[in-house]
């Protein structure tokens, strides 16, 4: 790994160092599963990814009323640990982080979107947990929330919220202002939304790309266009694993169902919200949020 955050101990000496890093130890868990600490292991490093959130489904109503789009779902948190091996079990459980389902379509006439279901923790033992992030709420006749993250649960590396349903055309995710400085996935785009009393379509926004200290950067889910379904989001395996945030679904008139939200890339990116339709079609389903990954890098 390239990284900085991958580098040796700045602890060990000099000696020490050369030897750690002749025997390097990597375990990648992209799913549930147990950690075996390698024979004369001194240090351990555990790279986590908590899954995106879903993106929520829009509003479906009649074309006199607004029908706004879901809101995006936010990315996972990530962190990095460093431990003496000496702390640690002979094993220890992995759990990854999986990413939220996004919102169901609606089926009734003048109804609101369904929010999409947060994405859940990433976990190695008892010594590190990333949260996942929040689910995009479903369209209404105001506003589609965009996904939250945890406040509670930041992490090393910034996590990033969705993007919240615009009042006409889906909203793309911000960029880390700290792009070139943090790791971070991207959060969920935007849904399309129609206004009230208008007929006209909306596109849906571009998913977050996340950010990369070094590259390649996780791609954006692409913006559907209108009626279209969002793009899903890119996903970096190498150096620290990041994923894009999918793209919002185009809002439909007519008879046209709206467009789908995008999947977040894995790992970690938040899923784009589906876009608003007119009564008697369905609204555009949120995209499922990227799923986690645990990482574990042992001297």
């Amino acid at each position: 790994m390239t990284d900085p955050a991958c580098s040796p101990s700045p602890w060990l000496d000099g000696a020490e160092a050369e030897e750690e890093e002749a025997v390097i130890d990597l375990q990648v868990f992209t799913s549930d599963g147990l950690w075996t600490k390698p024979a004369n292991a001194r240090w351990v490093q555990v790279i986590a990814f908590g899954g995106g959130g879903g993106g929520g489904s829009g509003r479906r109503a009649a074309s006199g009323g607004a029908r706004f789009a879901g809101g995006g779902g936010a990315s996972g948190h990530g962190a990095v640990n460093w431990m003496p091996a000496s702390l640690l079990g002979v094993t220890e459980a992995v759990v990854v982080g999986q990413g939220g389902a996004g919102g169901a379509a609606v089926a009734v006439d003048t109804t609101d979107g369904t929010a999409g279901s947060p994405g859940t923790d990433s976990e190695f033992g008892a010594w590190l947990i990333v949260g996942g992030g929040g689910g995009g709420g479903g369209g209404t006749a105001a506003s589609g929330n965009a996904g939250t993250i945890d406040t509670n649960n930041v992490g090393n590396y910034q996590a990033r919220n969705g993007a919240a349903a615009g009042p006409a055309a889906g909203q793309s995710a911000a960029l880390p202002a700290s792009a070139a400085f943090s790791h971070s996935a991207g959060g969920g785009g935007s849904g399309g939304s129609m206004q009230a009393g208008s007929s006209a379509q909306n596109s849906g926004g571009t998913g977050g790309q996340g950010a990369q200290v070094i590259t390649p950067k996780p791609a954006s889910g692409t913006a559907g266009t209108l009626g279209g379904n969002g793009g899903d989001g890119g996903s970096v395996p190498v150096s620290f694993p990041v994923g894009g945030g999918g793209g919002g679904g185009g809002s439909a008139g007519g008879s046209a169902a709206g467009g789908a939200g995008g999947r977040g890339g894995d790992y970690g990116g938040g899923g784009g919200s589906g876009g608003a339709s007119n009564n008697g079609v369905a609204s555009g389903v949120g995209g499922a949020g990227g799923d986690g990954i645990v990482i574990v890098v042992t001297w």
